[in-house]
Protein backbone atom coordinates (compact mmCIF):
# COMPACT_ATOMS: atom_id res chain seq x y z
CA UNK A 1 0.00 0.00 0.00
CA UNK A 2 1.37 3.39 -0.95
CA UNK A 3 1.70 6.16 1.61
CA UNK A 4 -0.89 8.48 0.04
CA UNK A 5 -3.42 5.62 -0.02
CA UNK A 6 -2.77 4.92 3.66
CA UNK A 7 -3.23 8.61 4.53
CA UNK A 8 -6.44 8.75 2.52
CA UNK A 9 -7.79 5.74 4.44
CA UNK A 10 -6.82 7.31 7.77
CA UNK A 11 -8.59 10.54 6.81
CA UNK A 12 -11.67 8.61 5.65
CA UNK A 13 -11.78 6.74 8.98
CA UNK A 14 -11.46 10.01 10.91
CA UNK A 15 -14.33 11.62 8.98
CA UNK A 16 -16.46 8.49 9.33
CA UNK A 17 -15.81 8.49 13.09
CA UNK A 18 -16.79 12.14 13.31
CA UNK A 19 -20.02 11.67 11.35
CA UNK A 20 -20.92 8.53 13.27
CA UNK A 21 -20.39 10.05 16.72
CA UNK A 22 -21.44 13.61 16.00
CA UNK A 23 -24.37 12.48 13.85
CA UNK A 24 -25.87 10.89 16.93
CA UNK A 25 -25.40 14.13 18.86
CA UNK A 26 -26.97 16.20 16.07
CA UNK A 27 -29.93 13.85 15.86
CA UNK A 28 -30.53 13.70 19.59
CA UNK A 29 -30.19 17.48 19.87
CA UNK A 30 -32.75 18.11 17.15
CA UNK A 31 -35.15 15.41 18.33
CA UNK A 32 -34.86 16.59 21.95
CA UNK A 33 -36.18 19.98 20.95
CA UNK A 34 -38.79 18.90 18.39
CA UNK A 35 -40.44 15.70 19.66
CA UNK A 36 -40.18 15.82 23.45
CA UNK A 37 -43.36 16.67 25.34
CA UNK A 38 -42.00 18.46 28.40
CA UNK A 39 -38.89 19.81 30.06
CA UNK A 40 -38.07 16.53 31.83
CA UNK A 41 -37.98 14.57 28.56
CA UNK A 42 -35.94 17.29 26.88
CA UNK A 43 -33.42 17.34 29.72
CA UNK A 44 -33.18 13.54 29.65
CA UNK A 45 -32.49 13.50 25.93
CA UNK A 46 -29.84 16.19 26.18
CA UNK A 47 -28.29 14.41 29.17
CA UNK A 48 -27.77 11.37 26.90
CA UNK A 49 -25.25 13.35 24.84
CA UNK A 50 -24.05 15.49 27.74
CA UNK A 51 -20.84 13.63 28.61
CA UNK A 52 -19.64 13.18 25.01
CA UNK A 53 -20.93 15.91 22.68
CA UNK A 54 -17.93 18.21 23.10
CA UNK A 55 -15.38 15.39 22.82
CA UNK A 56 -16.67 14.41 19.38
CA UNK A 57 -15.19 17.56 17.83
CA UNK A 58 -11.75 16.03 18.41
CA UNK A 59 -12.48 13.79 15.42
CA UNK A 60 -13.19 16.87 13.31
CA UNK A 61 -9.99 18.62 14.36
CA UNK A 62 -7.94 15.46 13.83
CA UNK A 63 -9.43 14.90 10.37
CA UNK A 64 -8.65 18.49 9.33
CA UNK A 65 -5.12 18.21 10.75
CA UNK A 66 -4.56 14.93 8.88
CA UNK A 67 -5.64 16.56 5.62
CA UNK A 68 -3.23 19.41 6.31
CA UNK A 69 -0.37 17.02 7.15
CA UNK A 70 -0.84 14.56 4.30
CA UNK A 71 -2.32 16.64 1.49
CA UNK A 72 -1.51 20.34 1.94
CA UNK A 73 -2.72 21.27 -1.55
CA UNK A 74 -6.07 19.55 -0.88
CA UNK A 75 -6.29 21.36 2.47
CA UNK A 76 -5.56 24.74 0.86
CA UNK A 77 -8.08 24.15 -1.91
CA UNK A 78 -10.75 22.80 0.41
CA UNK A 79 -10.50 25.57 2.95
CA UNK A 80 -10.37 28.35 0.37
CA UNK A 81 -13.22 26.95 -1.74
CA UNK A 82 -15.41 26.18 1.26
CA UNK A 83 -14.57 29.21 3.37
CA UNK A 84 -18.17 30.33 3.94
CA UNK A 85 -19.62 26.89 4.79
CA UNK A 86 -16.68 26.15 7.09
CA UNK A 87 -17.08 29.52 8.82
CA UNK A 88 -20.76 28.73 9.33
CA UNK A 89 -19.79 25.30 10.72
CA UNK A 90 -17.45 26.90 13.26
CA UNK A 91 -20.08 29.46 14.30
CA UNK A 92 -22.67 26.66 14.52
CA UNK A 93 -20.42 24.53 16.72
CA UNK A 94 -19.84 27.49 19.06
CA UNK A 95 -23.56 28.35 19.22
CA UNK A 96 -24.45 24.71 19.89
CA UNK A 97 -21.89 24.48 22.68
CA UNK A 98 -23.18 27.67 24.27
CA UNK A 99 -26.78 26.52 23.90
CA UNK A 100 -26.16 23.18 25.58
CA UNK A 101 -24.05 24.67 28.38
CA UNK A 102 -26.14 27.77 29.12
CA UNK A 103 -29.54 26.14 28.82
CA UNK A 104 -29.51 25.00 32.43
CA UNK A 105 -27.96 28.13 33.95
CA UNK A 106 -31.39 29.60 34.77
CA UNK A 107 -34.80 28.07 35.44
CA UNK A 108 -36.79 30.64 33.45
CA UNK A 109 -38.83 29.03 30.64
CA UNK A 110 -38.02 31.94 28.31
CA UNK A 111 -34.30 31.47 28.93
CA UNK A 112 -34.49 27.76 28.12
CA UNK A 113 -36.63 28.32 25.00
CA UNK A 114 -34.00 30.70 23.60
CA UNK A 115 -31.19 28.21 24.10
CA UNK A 116 -33.41 25.37 22.83
CA UNK A 117 -33.84 27.36 19.62
CA UNK A 118 -30.04 27.55 19.34
CA UNK A 119 -29.77 23.79 19.83
CA UNK A 120 -32.46 23.07 17.23
CA UNK A 121 -31.05 25.43 14.60
CA UNK A 122 -27.49 24.21 14.95
CA UNK A 123 -28.38 20.51 15.18
CA UNK A 124 -30.32 20.90 11.92
CA UNK A 125 -27.95 23.31 10.19
CA UNK A 126 -24.62 21.64 10.92
CA UNK A 127 -25.35 18.23 9.37
CA UNK A 128 -26.94 19.99 6.40
CA UNK A 129 -23.81 22.13 5.94
CA UNK A 130 -21.51 19.12 6.20
CA UNK A 131 -23.57 17.23 3.64
CA UNK A 132 -23.63 20.27 1.35
CA UNK A 133 -19.87 20.64 1.68
CA UNK A 134 -18.94 17.01 1.00
CA UNK A 135 -21.48 16.52 -1.80
CA UNK A 136 -20.29 19.74 -3.43
CA UNK A 137 -16.69 18.59 -3.22
CA UNK A 138 -17.62 15.18 -4.58
CA UNK A 139 -19.32 16.87 -7.51
CA UNK A 140 -16.11 18.80 -8.20
CA UNK A 141 -14.64 22.29 -8.26
CA UNK A 142 -13.11 24.20 -11.19
CA UNK A 143 -9.32 23.70 -11.40
CA UNK A 144 -6.71 24.76 -13.95
CA UNK A 145 -3.99 22.64 -15.61
CA UNK A 146 -1.68 23.11 -12.59
CA UNK A 147 -4.33 21.82 -10.18
CA UNK A 148 -5.19 25.21 -8.64
CA UNK A 149 -8.75 26.25 -8.01
CA UNK A 150 -9.98 28.91 -10.42
CA UNK A 151 -12.85 31.37 -10.55
CA UNK A 152 -14.09 30.81 -7.02
CA UNK A 153 -17.14 32.87 -6.09
CA UNK A 154 -18.06 30.92 -2.96
CA UNK A 155 -21.17 29.42 -4.55
CA UNK A 156 -19.52 26.53 -6.41
CA UNK A 157 -20.57 24.07 -3.73
CA UNK A 158 -24.28 24.85 -4.02
CA UNK A 159 -26.18 22.73 -6.51
CA UNK A 160 -29.21 20.43 -6.43
CA UNK A 161 -26.83 17.52 -5.86
CA UNK A 162 -25.13 19.18 -2.86
CA UNK A 163 -28.48 20.21 -1.38
CA UNK A 164 -29.59 16.58 -1.65
CA UNK A 165 -26.32 15.60 0.07
CA UNK A 166 -27.09 18.04 2.89
CA UNK A 167 -30.59 16.67 3.34
CA UNK A 168 -29.22 13.13 3.30
CA UNK A 169 -26.72 13.80 6.09
CA UNK A 170 -29.46 15.57 8.06
CA UNK A 171 -31.76 12.55 7.63
CA UNK A 172 -28.91 10.21 8.65
CA UNK A 173 -28.36 12.27 11.80
CA UNK A 174 -32.04 12.21 12.70
CA UNK A 175 -32.25 8.46 12.17
CA UNK A 176 -29.06 7.91 14.13
CA UNK A 177 -30.26 10.10 17.00
CA UNK A 178 -33.63 8.34 17.11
Amino acid sequence: MELHTLWFLVIAILWAGFFFLEGFDFGVGLLAITVTRDEDERSQALAAIGPVWDADEVWLITAAAAIFAAFPAWYAGLFSAAYLPLLLVIVGLVVRALSIEYRLKRTSPQWRRRWDLGIALTCAGLPFLFGLLWAGLLQGLPIDAQGRLTDLTGLELISPYSILGGLTVLAFSLAHGA
